[in-house]
């Protein structure tokens, strides 16, 4: 959360904010990532409490955990991207060359490709 700069207090000198509030706090910043660590938050603090957490909401919850940092912190996407915003600027920019009017290509000198004829078999 200090990362994210959410803020830890009420206000300057007062009472520290819960983790919940905290949360909460961070969900108004960024409304993807902050229900993911929400619930993270729930599966930690049930398996801090007698009866615990199973194995598959451990497992659950490093997968949201997985998510979120990747959200936050990986830049792998947003790298392509450019890349591909780069490639698609430069292509569709360059206006393609039109033919000269009067100007002889191969394909005006041998005439039209006549049409195949069906193959006959004895």
């Amino acid at each position: 959360m200090d990362h994210q700069k959410v803020k830890k207090r009420v206000k300057a000198g007062g009472n520290k904010l819960t983790l919940h509030a905290r949360l909460l706090e961070f969900e108004k910043k960024d409304g993807l990532n902050a229900p993911i660590l929400r619930a993270i938050k729930w599966i930690g603090n049930d398996g801090s409490h007698q009866g615990g957490v199973s194995r598959e909401e451990v497992l659950d919850a490093f997968d949201m955990m997985e998510l979120a940092l990747t959200n936050l912190f990986d830049d792998a996407a947003a790298k392509i991207m450019k890349k591909v915003q780069a490639v698609i600027k430069a292509k569709e920019k360059k206006p393609k060359p039109k033919a000269a009017v009067g100007v002889t290509t191969p394909a005006t000198v041998a005439g039209p490709t006549p049409a195949p004829t069906p193959s006959t078999k004895p």
